[in-house]
């Protein structure tokens, strides 16, 4: 239908975007080792010509709203009497509101989209909007412990940049990562968000920490740190034996990254940590963007506190990974 169609740009518009665009080759950590710089032009201007065609109408967005609403408004009495006399009839009047349902989402993922190049692009970092299915292979191979989990998963909003955290560079990949579980109408679909870093320091003990449960509870693997709550509230995953690793464990995660991950558990709730090579990748539950201020309806504009959220989450696990490298040799 015509009216599904809600960006209007032509091939020379989508080529002059891509023209304009100030990629270069900027040296980035490229944790999976398929960077596609042209690809990812064509895919970021592609959503910069979308911008563009809405910003030479921002009336279009209401107009378009309106006229869903008033679909939903018309069509749900003339589809009671179907809904009524059906079994399962009731999803019937969920039909006059798909138009206004498909708006929400498409307008809601445009604006996480378009918050997350506008940071890229003032701070050189690179990014990719699209679903990569290969990416998460090669994390699936590398990263098992975080990224091999159910089936027809993938990632996509994936960052790659630095960022300066009390005068030192981090090197990140960063995005969102998606999976399912189960089959048919017992299907699940999970999602989560993820920070990966690089650092210069190589751990020598490949670990996992994640919430304690009933089953890790009495694992002979768990080892016993300054903080009583930290050990009730975190579980340790390893390979080989506990006094191989028990050392180099406790040295990484000092009593100030036992404070400062119980304070994140305690923000964040449900969250895991790999800490493996030169890697350190923390996996949160939920999409990163929960609450979005901007909102297309009202302002094209990107509201600033959608920006500083990213630029705190971010933070964040920087001062803890800072924080333990301290204490690697």
């Amino acid at each position: 239908m015509g009216f599904f169609k809600i960006f209007d740009y032509t091939p020379e518009e989508l080529s002059l975007a891509k023209q304009n665009l100030p990629f270069n080759s900027p040296q980035v950590w490229d944790l999976t080792g398929l960077l596609n710089l042209e690809q990812l032009k064509t895919d970021c201007a592609e959503l910069s010509a979308k911008y563009s065609s809405l910003n030479k109408n921002p009336k279009k967005i209401k107009q378009q709203f309106y006229l869903s609403y008033a679909i939903g408004i018309i069509g749900t009495p003339l589809l009671a009497p179907l809904a009524f006399s059906l079994d399962d009839g009731l999803y019937a009047l969920f039909l006059p509101w798909t138009y206004t349902i498909y708006l929400h989402s498409t307008y809601k993922k445009l604006a996480i989209d378009l918050i997350k190049f506008k940071i890229a692009l003032e701070r050189n970092w690179i990014y990719s909007p699209k679903k990569s299915y290969a990416e998460l292979k090669v994390l699936d191979h590398f990263f098992p412990e975080i990224f091999f989990k159910g089936h027809s998963g993938f990632v996509e909003d994936i960052y790659r940049g630095k960022t300066t955290y009390l005068d030192k560079e981090y090197h990140f990949y960063c995005g969102l990562f998606q999976y399912t579980t189960g089959s048919g109408k017992r299907q699940t679909t999970h999602n989560k968000h993820f920070f990966s870093f690089y650092t210069p320091k190589k751990l020598s003990a490949k670990f996992m920490l994640k919430p304690e449960s009933f089953f890790t509870k009495f694992s002979k693997k768990e080892i016993d740190l300054e903080s009583n709550k930290f050990n009730k509230t975190f579980s340790f995953t390893y390979n080989g034996e506990k006094n191989d690793k028990a050392i180099n464990i406790v040295k990484t995660l000092s009593p100030a990254v036992q404070e400062k991950l119980l304070l994140m558990k305690e923000r964040k709730d449900d969250f895991e940590v790999l800490f493996s090579g030169n890697v350190i990748t923390f996996c949160f539950e939920g999409i990163l963007f929960k609450n979005l201020h901007t909102n297309f309806k009202n302002s094209l504009t990107i509201d600033q506190r959608d920006s500083e959220y990213l630029d705190n989450e971010l933070n964040k696990v920087i001062e803890i990974s800072n924080e333990m490298l301290q204490y690697l040799d």
